[in-house]
């Protein structure tokens, strides 16, 4: 959520990976952006995805080093960026 004049000093984000901890927030993000009639861009398939622990377990799993690659040939991470302050 945007914070209109948020001072600079208390906006320090930090990068985690998704994990159930972070589901209220997963739900929040996810039912904004449906709100905003987002595309989704770079949300990693967040948007058929309303269940936090699937979306959570479909990150987790591309992350995997043992997965099979598959005809999609690649891996990838996936991180939340959360303000320190929320």
């Amino acid at each position: 959520m945007y914070v209109k004049n948020m001072d600079s000093r208390t906006d320090k984000l930090i990068f985690v990976a998704p994990a159930m901890e972070y589901a209220d927030e997963i739900v929040s993000y996810r039912q904004e952006m449906l709100e905003a009639n987002s595309s989704f861009d770079g949300c990693f398939s967040m948007k058929r995805m309303p269940n936090p622990k699937d979306f959570i377990e479909h990150c987790a799993g591309w992350a995997d080093t043992a997965r099979d690659l598959g005809i999609n040939g690649a891996r990838g991470n996936v991180f939340l960026v959360l303000r320190k302050y929320d």
